[in-house]
């Protein structure tokens, strides 16, 4: 039996149950240029493509970051 709240798909012959929950990572790992101590991170180069979103997807995100500065001397367009 599928569930009521279910979309079913046909793949091949039998039906299969879709669900629209989506996983959430409890902990993301990054690696960044940059990094204040209040945890705003700046990314450079290819890593500004997927590396942010990746850092917001999980509840804990661990940075590694090849450079940490005071909070307030990041520029705000950096972050």
């Amino acid at each position: 039996s599928t569930h009521k709240h279910a979309r079913c798909m046909s793949f091949s012959s039998p039906m299969f149950p879709l669900r629209v929950e989506a996983l959430h990572a409890d902990i993301s790992f990054v690696k960044a240029y940059k990094a204040d101590t209040r945890g705003n991170l700046v990314f450079r180069g290819t890593s500004r493509n997927a590396n942010p979103d990746a850092a917001m997807s999980g509840r804990i995100c661990i940075a590694e970051v090849e450079h940490i500065v005071e909070a307030g001397e990041l520029k705000p367009d950096e972050v």
